[in-house]
């Protein structure tokens, strides 16, 4: 930080989706396969944890915990000490209303 070097870099394998996230000590990212992937601040993995589907926005740290949304309407609160799943927000997608005209 105090000179604008890069740190490190790596390549998690799949395409990043939704952007990074930062706290705690962790730099959080999630895929467009689901799972998100958190990195200490030298590089090295700390945990990944696998979701029901593409990860939407970046990953936010809370007070030990990250929250993330993914493309089916779930928002999940992940304990960012270990990567467990601690709870999920599953919200119903309103269906597509199809009007049809007849001339």
């Amino acid at each position: 930080m105090s000179n604008g070097k890069q740190a490190w870099r790596l390549n998690v394998g799949e395409k990043i989706t939704g952007g990074v996230g930062a706290g705690g000590s962790l730099v959080i990212v999630g895929t467009q396969k689901g799972v998100v992937y958190a990195y200490d601040i030298a590089g090295k993995l700390q945990w990944k944890s696998r979701l029901s589907s593409e990860v939407l926005s970046a990953p936010k740290y809370l007070m030990a915990w990250v929250i993330v949304r993914t493309g089916d309407s779930r928002i999940y609160g992940i304990n960012a000490n270990d990567g467990s799943r601690k709870w999920v927000y599953d919200r119903v997608s309103q269906p597509l209303l199809y009007v049809v005209v007849l001339v």
